[in-house]
Formats: C-alpha cells, sequence, structure tokens
C-alpha cells in the first residue's frame, strides 16, 4: 500500500520492513503472522431467536467411546442438547456446520471471518448436579492455499461449566491469522464426567466481540503479500478489457508492480467497456480456494480504493468512471452507490476513490469485493494500491424534529419552508424546501448557478462550542435527500454548503451532482469531505479541514444552497457530521492497536526493530530492545479473564543477548 496514503487516518500506524539487523534474530523470535488485517465488528453468531425446530445446522460432532447426542431447538432463542451416551458421561462434542458461515449466512458458503477479534462469549448451561469440564475450540484453516488443510485449536484452557446458565468467554487472541480469517467450525467438548452421568445442555446465544476496529485494509498488494503481491485479485467480468487475458475469469494479465510498496497492475483496453476486477479476503486465488473465504465488512460505513490510471486518454476524456461493487451471501451483485461510478483523473498518480456501504445488507458474508471500470477510448496503465474499509461514527447535528430549529428561508427568495413527514430519514419529520418559483434557466450546472435558500445562524455561546467542535472534529459533513414527484423534472440537482464564522471566512463545497428521473420519494445521502471546503473570500488559501472555524467566534452560520435547471421540491433529513469511530486508549505494548497485548504485537516489534517507530512503546522514537522489555511485561495485558490462550514463552538469554548486540549496529546507521 502506497505510504504517501492521504492522512485520512494518521493514527494507524504503517508498518515499514525490517532493517538487515533483523536477520541476526529473526530465527530466534518466531511468530507465524504476517502484518494483521484490521478486524470487523462484534456480532451475534448464532442466537436461534424466533425460531423453533431449526437447529442452524448445529449437531452432534464426535464423542469417546459410547458418547452420544442429540441436538434440537424446540425453544426459540437455543438450542437443547440431549446426552445419550451408552457410556454414562462419556465425552461428546457440538459444533456448527462445517462451512457454515453463520446463522444469518444460509446462501453463502465458507470460512467465518474473525480477523483482529479478541473473544467468542456463549450462553451456556446443563442440568448435571456439579460442575462438568469443557473445551471450547475451533477448526481454522492452516495457510491461504485452496486447499490449505484445518487445524484443530483450542481456545484457552477447559474451563469448568457450572449447573445452570452463564456467560462463558474465551479467547481468539492466540490464533494465527490464517486461521482467524477462516474458521470452518466452531465447538463445545465436554470432557469425561462419569460422576455427573449424562446431562442436558441448552446453548444460548454465540457471539463474537473485543474492540471495534475503526479501519480494515483488506488488500494492500505489498510486496511479500500471499501470490507475488496479487492477493487473490481475478479479471470478473467483461475479461477482454484486461490484455493479455486469456478469456477466463482468473488472473492472467494481471501483474504486480513493485513500485513503491506495491501495486496491482494490468492495461486495461480501449474502445469497450472496462474491466470489472475483483478481490477475495486477500488469500490464494489457486483452484478457488477464495469462494470459501468470506469476508465480515460489517459495520463499517465506506469503501476506500486507492488507484490510479495512466496513459493517453481519447479527445475530451480526463477522467475514468470506476464503480464499486460487492457480491455477497451467495455472490449476489450489488453496486455501490446506486452504480454510479467515481471519477478518476488519468494522470497516473493514485487517488482515493470512496463508496458509501450505507443500506447494503448481507455485508458480514462478502465473497467478493470489486471495481467496474466504465468505457474508454484509449489503452490505460491501471494500478490499484489498496482497498480499504473504514467504520465512521455519525453525530446528528439537525433533524427537524417536529420543528424548524431555527433554520429559515433565504437569504434569496423563493424557498418555502415546511416541516413534513415525507422523507423523513431519522425520526418522523423532516425539512421541506419547495422551490417551484425558483425554476432555474434550463441550462447547466455550470450556468445554472447555486441558489441559496436556508440558512441557520446562531449567536448562543453553548450552541455555537458545541457544533464548531463537531464540525472541526469530523472529517465529513452529510444529509439526505428525498425528491418528490414534479414535472418537468430536472436533469441535474447540485447542492452546497457553506459555513462561516465571525473571521469573515466562508467555507463553501458541493456535493456530487444527482441524476434525477422524475420518481416519486427518490432518496440519496449527499457527503462532502471537510477537505473540500475552501474559503472562497477572494485571496484566501484557508481549508475547513486544516483551519476549521474559529474556536472563539461569536455567531456561526451554516446555509443549504441548490442549483438545478428546474424547480423542484427537496426534503432534507438527518444534516450530520461523520468521524472516524474512535478507538480506545492505547495499550502500551499493544503494537497493532487491537487492545491486547500478545504475539502478534512481537511480530509488530520484528518488523519495526531498528528500522522504524512503528512498535515504539516508550515515545523515544524507534523501536529497540527497552520496547522489547515493555511489551513482555505488558504480555496478557487486554486479554480476557475467563480463559488464555497457550502463553507466548519467554525469550531465552542467548535470544536477548542477540537482541542486545544488534542494537548498537541498528543504532549507529
Amino acid at each position: 500500500m502506497t505510504a504517501a496514503r492521504n492522512s485520512i487516518v494518521t493514527h494507524i500506524r504503517r508498518r515499514l520492513a525490517a532493517a538487515a539487523c533483523w536477520s541476526l534474530v529473526v530465527g530466534a523470535l518466531v511468530v507465524a503472522t504476517s502484518t494483521p488485517a484490521r478486524a470487523q465488528m462484534p456480532s451475534a453468531l448464532y442466537s436461534w431467536e424466533g425460531t423453533t425446530g431449526n437447529t442452524q445446522e448445529w449437531a452432534f460432532a464426535f464423542g469417546g467411546a459410547g458418547g452420544a447426542a442429540t441436538v434440537s431447538n424446540g425453544t426459540a432463542g437455543e438450542i437443547t442438547i440431549v446426552e445419550t451416551s451408552t457410556t454414562a458421561g462419556a465425552s461428546v462434542a457440538f459444533a456448527d456446520a462445517a462451512n457454515r458461515v453463520r446463522e444469518s449466512s444460509i446462501a453463502a458458503n465458507g470460512g467465518l471471518d474473525l480477523t483482529g477479534l479478541d473473544w467468542l462469549e456463549f450462553d451456556l448451561g446443563h442440568t448435571g448436579a456439579a460442575p462438568i469440564t469443557v473445551q471450547f475450540y475451533t477448526q481454522g484453516a492452516s495457510g491461504t492455499g485452496p486447499s490449505p488443510g484445518y487445524s484443530f485449536s483450542g481456545l484457552g484452557p477447559d474451563l469448568a461449566i457450572a449447573p445452570g446458565m452463564a456467560t462463558y468467554r474465551v479467547p481468539l487472541t492466540g490464533l494465527p491469522a490464517d486461521q482467524l480469517v477462516y474458521i470452518r467450525q466452531f465447538g463445545i467438548q465436554t470432557r469425561e464426567h462419569a460422576a455427573v452421568g449424562n446431562v442436558t445442555w441448552t446453548l444460548g446465544e454465540v457471539r463474537s466481540g473485543g474492540t471495534p476496529s475503526s479501519v480494515r485494509d483488506l488488500i494492500t498488494h505489498d510486496a511479500g503479500t500471499a501470490e507475488g503481491g496479487l492477493q487473490g485479485a481475478i479479471v470478473n467480468f467483461d475479461l477482454t478489457a484486461v490484455q493479455g487475458n486469456n478469456g477466463g475469469p482468473n488472473q492472467t494479465g494481471l501483474s504486480h508492480n513493485a513500485a513503491g510498496s506495491g501495486s496491482l497492475r494490468w492495461t486495461d483496453v480501449g474502445g469497450a467497456n472496462g474491466a470489472a476486477i475483483t478481490w477475495g479476503n486477500g488469500t490464494a486465488w489457486g483452484g478457488n480456494g477464495f469462494n470459501q473465504r468470506t469476508t465480515d465488512l460489517g459495520g463499517y460505513t465506506e469503501m476506500i480504493v486507492r488507484m490510479s490510471a495512466g496513459g493517453t486518454p481519447g479527445p475530451g476524456e480526463t477522467t475514468l468512471g470506476v464503480q464499486g461493487f460487492v457480491q455477497k451471501n451467495g455472490f449476489s451483485f450489488q453496486a455501490l452507490d446506486g452504480g454510479a461510478g467515481k471519477p478518476l483523473p488519468i494522470d497516473g498518480q493514485f487517488h482515493d476513490l470512496t463508496y458509501s456501504l450505507d443500506g447494503l445488507t448481507h455485508m458480514n458474508v462478502v465473497e467478493h469485493t470489486g471495481i467496474n471500470l466504465f468505457g474508454h477510448a484509449t489503452n490505460l496503465e491501471v494500478n490499484v494500491d489498496s482497498v480499504r474499509f473504514r467504520r465512521l461514527d455519525s453525530e446528528t447535528l439537525f433533524s427537524w424534529e417536529n420543528s424548524f430549529e431555527g433554520w429559515v428561508q433565504g437569504p434569496e427568495a423563493g424557498h418555502v419552508h415546511s416541516i413534513v413527514s415525507t422523507g423523513a430519514t431519522r425520526g418522523t419529520t423532516a425539512l421541506q424546501i419547495d422551490r417551484t418559483s425558483v425554476p432555474g434557466t434550463g441550462g447547466t450546472p455550470t450556468t445554472d448557478g447555486f441558489v441559496v435558500g436556508s440558512s441557520f445562524t446562531t449567536t448562543n455561546p453553548t450552541q455555537i462550542g458545541s457544533l464548531v467542535d463537531s464540525i472541526n472534529n469530523a472529517e465529513k459533513i452529510a444529509f439526505d435527500i428525498t425528491y418528490s414527484d414534479f414535472f418537468p423534472p430536472p436533469s441535474f440537482t447540485n447542492f452546497s454548503i457553506i459555513l462561516t464564522d465571525d473571521t469573515g471566512a466562508q467555507y463553501q463545497a458541493q456535493t456530487p451532482g444527482i441524476d434525477l428521473n422524475g420518481a416519486v420519494d427518490e432518496k440519496a445521502s449527499l457527503v462532502i469531505a471537510l477537505s473540500d471546503f475552501d474559503d472562497v473570500i477572494p485571496g484566501s488559501t484557508k481549508n475547513l479541514a486544516v483551519d476549521g472555524l474559529s474556536e472563539t467566534t461569536t455567531t456561526l452560520s451554516i446555509a443549504i444552497a441548490s442549483s438545478t435547471d428546474s424547480g423542484a421540491i427537496y426534503q432534507i433529513d438527518n444534516f450530520r457530521v461523520l468521524s472516524l469511530g474512535e478507538s480506545a486508549a492505547p495499550i502500551p505494548g499493544d503494537f497493532n492497536d487491537d487492545q491486547v497485548v500478545d504475539g502478534a504485537d512481537l511480530a509488530e516489534w520484528r518488523a519495526s526493530f531498528g528500522a522504524d517507530g512503528g512498535a515504539d512503546a516508550d515515545a523515544d522514537g524507534d523501536s529497540d530492545g527497552n520496547d522489547f522489555l515493555i511489551w513482555q511485561r505488558q504480555l496478557g495485558v487486554g486479554a480476557p479473564q475467563v480463559a488464555a490462550v497457550g502463553d507466548v514463552p519467554e525469550p531465552a538469554a542467548w535470544v536477548l543477548g542477540l537482541i542486545a548486540l544488534a542494537l548498537p549496529a541498528c543504532r549507529l546507521r
């Protein structure tokens, strides 16, 4: 992934390659992991809510000599496991079905993606008279190939399950990355309990958890990633658009560009539709193994594709349209942003294209993430650096709930305001703006200028402080718009937001244009990055994302302007700011920011040792032996308290000696 990514997530630290001096100790500290991917959101995996007679494919898995059990769902919200062992109290295991992803994904097939999460919780109990020891376990993929093999792993030490219902938490933090990304099956094995005899078990909700991550880099195409950097990319459709493709949905025609940190490269043939490229879960394509590697993107709100297009564009072409899409829950196709393409400048430079994930269903079982290039006249070299997912938290500033909330018509006339139920996206009412008496000139987005028809002004110090703080700390401003049926329908509509404080600055930016077809109640969410707001006062170089609104201003104004070639009626609701989801306070030694100090952090230290400050626990600007000692002291901090996956062993004295020997050489460079 290109190091010069826009500074939208400055607190997410990039890891660089290890310095040459690491070769002295790399063999001494072996942790089988690469740079960790960021995690998805915690969620319920199985709940059996509202069902009876459906075990969601949970069943008896195996048992000891004479061990047997039946699994049923006679009560909504739980399953019942009745031990029927001929040897009373024999060991039995019950689990979900192999390749069943989760309860809500009956159309999907493959592995459960638990990347980066910290624990599983089980609501579990039994009817016995004494505690029974059990082992919680997973069966995860070993490696990234199409037939990687599977490993059974215990989730912490055995736990004693008391009679009656209780919640038990077991850690995921000891599982390697290749298993966490593809959990084929998980379950519970009881140990032999002859003294208690056969019992009946009840299993309620099963859930995953941990500190929610705000960012996940699904694909980076960095040097050293799977398949020589291709990371499971394939030409999915419009196959002839990729020069060198052999006519199949595969990797022919794609190559790895080693420049910078690495990117996926191909030549997109001009004269017809561009190519559609998709990725699985960052793992190998060979033998269709990607089909079984679903990605959990639930909880993320946007996808950012960092890519470039270079070459000589056709006449009048300056940008290349790029549509984002996903295939999910059984390869069901859904375009992002309603299928609208994002303009990629044809300049050979990397740009971030951002797509909204709002309103999409089954995003916890995504088989493919993809881009579809629009047609272009000439051959272009296309590079994709990364595919990133982010979660932006939303804070509503105005929802017009049965009130204008201080908004008034104008300053330009002809915009009739009312509070209506039509178009409400937050609460039950929205702000309606009727500008049918201001129809525009029937021109173009260039000739039909913006008309400021709605504005809000406050001098209340408390309100100003709250709004300024929310806006200055946000990344984006957004609002929902609904179009009522009218005739003649406009062929375009643009909106602009203007923010003014008492310094005289007027920060202004416009939303992307919207094509209308006259349909009743057509809805859209319009989003503007703070970095797009420039001060329009002549001679000013201020930008809202850089300079911000004045924190001492005594007045604050927000205005909405529109530009259209025809009259229109709009309903506006949920005027809000979007900010990167906050992470918990950092923990010393937690180098990968997953809120637990474990073996994965040792791998982070190893990669940064002597090379950069990516594992700098003592804030002295480097990654050295002192940071290792902090990691060692902190080991286990943040881990679940119920159980712990096998301990990371103490480093041998000779290992520490090698580290000490390596330090001076690294520091002198």
